[in-house]
């Protein structure tokens, strides 16, 4: 997966917006539930990380329900997809690791997964269900494939992604989702933003 690189005033302004919405606690915006679909497969390169990360990768046990989203949620959620965002410089697999695919937590530099991982980590750090933490897959405006985190709450579902500090409906972004976690099953994937009944699979790089 490619990571998005953007100009210093890009990314200067979307941080702004990013701490802008993370102090405004009476705004949390509503989305939606993103579609799920039929079982499909997990990304090669996530396979690889559970067989090196297996505590990583452990069923997430019952899930009650959504999320419920507070304002200090909210600030969370903003806070620390900004601060990864800030912490790790983007670099492909291929020029980390020579393989096309490596998905792992992020040392100073990392792919969009690793970003997601790192993400997914420190909000279960900070108290949040793993099963409202799911790891999805996209494709992004160019075309290539991409990673992020989805989190489910009574508000609908937010994206926490690499080339955003702005945590955003997923609705409301420009990329054709593929496949998404499981809720309980950490190891199983659905297709992603398509109806329920949706049959056939998508095999993932």
């Amino acid at each position: 997966m490619v990571p998005l690189r953007y100009t210093a005033l890009a990314r200067l302004a979307t941080l702004a917006l990013a701490f802008a919405l993370s102090a405004c606690a009476g705004s949390i915006p509503k989305s939606s539930p993103m579609p799920i679909g039929a079982l499909t497969m997990a990304p090669r390169g996530f396979i690889g990380f559970c067989e090196r990360e297996a505590a990583s990768c452990d069923d997430h046990g019952e899930v009650s329900g959504p999320v419920k989203l507070t304002a200090e949620r909210w600030r969370q959620l903003n806070d620390i997809n900004v601060s990864i965002n800030r912490a790790i410089q983007p670099e492909t697999d291929q020029d980390l690791y020579h393989q096309a695919e490596y998905w792992t937590y992020a040392d100073k530099a990392g792919d969009c997964e690793d970003y997601a991982l790192d993400k997914r980590r420190a909000l279960t750090e900070q108290g949040w269900p793993v099963g409202s933490l799911l790891l999805t897959t996209a494709r992004n405006e160019k075309g290539e494939m991409h990673a992020v985190l989805v989190v489910t709450t009574d508000h609908g579902d937010f994206v926490l992604d690499n080339a955003n500090d702005f945590v955003t409906p997923w609705s409301e972004l420009p990329y054709r989702w593929v496949a998404r976690q499981d809720r309980v099953a950490a190891l199983a994937w659905h297709r992603a933003g398509t109806a329920p009944g949706t049959t056939g699979t998508a095999s993932l790089q």
